[in-house]
């Protein structure tokens, strides 16, 4: 309703809710608003002129917005079991500021029994003042998290403590992804305000790219709530000021845009490349393994018959497709370590959204101080986003010590190499590493919407379809022409055609230099979609440009074939020709239409014509046996139905023409045979199959002089011959 500014209703609806509350102050705050509202219907009929009037109306409705929230949580606490509520009842009666303050005092400890000489310090009490701090380092968490709206204290405490030098990274991370799951869940624009204030002042720069994501996610979710606040549009035209911010905004759009397709990855990370990985037999893996019992990667590399095997299963192919992808930043690893997310440390929600660090006690407890270069290694690795670092490190906890040591050196080598390439190729290194940090903590959110155990309490933007144009205030960054073909590309290339076309047309909408071939894309994506006709329509408009494009002469053909229209197919097909005559595919496509049209013996001159130009695929040889047989040549039509046969790529429909060349030719016996040869191969419900076929292609019998009785009998001969014993 207040979308649609059917304010009064609104606030017919939201006396209910406060009523049933029975909240002196809910109330309170309730009148003052319709009081406001209803002073301002007054002065609008009294015909008073008021230049702040639209900012007032827009005070009101944020204040709806959030007196409604406010009464959805007075409500649902006490009532509910979702961890939002259970937390916030938990967290009731301390504020932020009283958080802040403890950890203070225990930082201050730790710095003191840090400080004592190695020989003297105890570091039991040193390990129990860190765990405390982690466990206020939660709370504060579950404090962001769940207080609404944020306080003006709050909000103050917040700010200067995301300020300060001495806070760890890790830990102003942390409250970035309260602030967003807090917005998520009710926005608040004190928390938004923040997490924009973070981008613009953070000294870190993973920090940064945290908040300006987690703000991007946010006004995308409130996208019509936010699209009139003026106070927003102002706070964005300082934020864009900060000179990394119009590459980070493309760069999260496209990551979250990237993170559509990960559903599909991991799915052929299931379904293709690992059952191909575990074919291989058990004697080359006993063999590869050695006497170690591992197989070391490294001298895999060095070993022909694993090369071979690798080779001729396409698996090699295939990890390089997947190489590619983890290269252009999709998330090839999901499928991966979802498995390894039961360990206790995600039984804390909270620990879903730390930044990977070496020195998180659950990790110190786990490996000793001589292990702490593996614990490096892994915070290194630049692929793997701080949850699955985490994931990944629990893991080696279980491996032996020799190992985890070759481990560590291949790990080693990986991170130099990937150093190397990033320092050859990429020359704006420190784009491409924030660029980075942004996919990583696209897959940390990733993996707590969909990986979670009570991931149903918390609204995803994984779910949604992200179309960031309708983001509010980024249309001078994301309307970038560039920006817009990259997405749009990506949405082509994986499938999502529907999503392509509208930012290829809002490319043609924004945009007077946009290059032609656009028309061309849109043509392809409504052909994939079914939409024939309007990719006729789209290829058309391209050829007007350039006429000379065989491809886009093929696609429209095949789209009018798609539409039954073969006469218009035909044209463009003859186009395409005269620019490229000796194409077997194009000619094999004219003889299908000028057959079609009943043209047969043209069709069969460019049969043989594309028998000729690809002799070794034998795509020519059924139409030119058919069009053999339908003329009446049944030694030319029999030599080719036997060169199919002998290839081994016969199926039903083969033996089934076959047969009618040799009935027709007065062989009735062999007709037989090839007939049962067709019910034998046909699926499903055989005698129906073939029954159906054969009558399908009676008229063809009759036309060639058979009468309608001796080849319904024949058809009876075959089918009979089945229940003999």
């Amino acid at each position: 309703m207040l979308e649609e500014n059917s304010i009064y209703e609104a606030l017919l609806k939201l006396k209910t809710l406060v009523d049933a509350t029975a909240d002196y102050l809910l109330g309170e705050q309730y009148e003052q608003q319709k009081m406001a509202y209803d002073l301002m219907l007054q002065y609008v009929v009294a015909g008073a002129k008021d230049t702040g009037r639209g900012k007032i109306l827009q005070d009101i409705v944020q204040a709806i917005y959030t007196l409604t929230d406010r009464c959805v949580i007075n409500l649902s606490s006490g009532q509910s079991l979702e961890l939002f509520y259970t937390r916030a009842a938990t967290m009731a009666r301390t504020t932020v500021s009283d958080i802040i303050a403890q950890y203070d005092n225990l930082s201050k400890r730790y710095s003191m029994l840090s400080a004592v000489p190695a020989s003297d310090r105890n570091d039991q009490a040193l390990n129990h003042i860190k765990r405390s701090i982690e466990q206020v380092e939660r709370d504060l968490f579950n404090k962001v998290w769940t207080q609404f709206p944020l306080t003006v204290q709050d909000t103050s405490a917040i700010t200067e403590f995301l300020k300060r030098t001495q806070v760890p990274a890790h830990l102003k991370g942390l409250l970035i992804s309260a602030l967003l799951l807090g917005c998520i869940k009710f926005y608040d624009q004190a928390k938004l305000h923040l997490l924009l204030d973070a981008y613009m002042s953070a000294a870190d720069a993973d920090v940064q790219v945290r908040a300006l994501s987690a703000a991007v996610i946010v006004m995308y979710q409130y996208r019509k709530r936010i699209a009139q606040s003026q106070q927003l549009r102002a706070k964005i035209e300082v934020v864009s000021s900060c000179p990394n911010f119009k590459s980070d905004i493309e760069s999260i759009t496209r990551r979250l845009i990237h993170s559509r397709n990960t559903e599909n990855i991991s799915k052929r990370m299931r379904e293709d490349l690992m059952p191909n990985i575990m074919k291989v037999s058990p004697e080359l893996l006993k063999k590869l393994r050695g006497k170690s019992g591992i197989i070391d990667p490294t001298d895999l590399e060095d070993n022909p018959e694993w090369a071979d095997w690798l080779d001729k299963s396409g698996v090699t192919k295939k990890m390089e497709e997947l190489q590619k992808l983890q290269f252009e930043g999709s998330d090839v690893f999901i499928s991966t370590f979802s498995h390894l997310k039961s360990y206790p440390f995600f039984n804390s929600l909270a620990n879903w959204f730390m930044p990977y660090h070496v020195h998180h006690s659950s990790l110190e407890s786990l490996f000793g101080n001589d292990e702490t270069r593996l614990l490096q290694v892994i915070e290194s690795a630049p692929f793997l986003c701080d949850s699955d670092k985490f994931s990944f490190a629990f893991s080696m906890s279980s491996v032996p010590e020799s190992q985890r040591k070759m481990m560590i050196s291949q790990f080693d080598a990986q991170n130099a190499d990937m150093s190397e390439m990033k320092a050859e190729e990429l020359p704006d290194g420190d784009k491409q590493e924030r660029d980075m940090m942004v996919n990583r903590y696209i897959q940390d959110l990733y993996r707590f919407f969909k990986l979670f155990s009570r991931k149903a309490e918390f609204q995803s933007i994984f779910d949604s379809s992200m179309d960031f144009l309708q983001l509010p205030f980024m249309q001078r960054v994301l309307d970038d022409k560039v920006n817009l073909g990259v997405i749009a590309e990506f949405y082509m290339k994986n499938g999502f055609y529907q999503d392509s076309i509208k930012y290829y047309h809002h490319m043609l909408d924004v945009h007077d230099d946009v290059s032609p071939q656009v028309l061309q894309k849109i043509g392809f994506a409504y052909q994939n979609l079914g939409q024939y006709a309007k990719a006729v329509d789209y290829y058309k408009r391209y050829d007007l440009v350039n006429d000379q494009d065989t491809w886009n002469l093929r696609h429209i053909a095949t789209c009018y074939r798609a539409l039954k229209d073969v006469d218009h197919a035909l044209t463009y097909y003859l186009r395409a020709e005269q620019l490229a005559p000796d194409n077997a595919s194009l000619c094999l496509n004219i003889g299908h239409c000028l057959l079609e049209q009943g043209k047969t013996e043209e069709a069969l001159k460019y049969y043989f014509k594309v028998e000729y130009l690809a002799p070794s695929k034998h795509k020519a040889w059924r139409p030119i046996a058919w069009c053999s047989f339908a003329l009446g040549n049944y030694e030319q039509s029999e030599n080719y139905y036997k060169k199919i046969i002998d290839s081994g790529e016969d199926d039903a429909q083969d033996h089934l023409n076959y047969g009618h060349m040799l009935l027709c030719n007065g062989r009735a016996d062999e007709a037989v045979a090839q007939y049962k040869q067709s019910l034998a191969a046909s699926k499903g419900d055989k005698i129906h199959t073939f029954v159906e076929s054969y009558n399908a292609d009676c008229h063809y019998l009759l036309e060639h002089g058979l009468d309608r009785d001796y080849v319904a009998l024949i058809r009876e001969a075959v089918i009979s011959q089945l229940f003999k014993k």
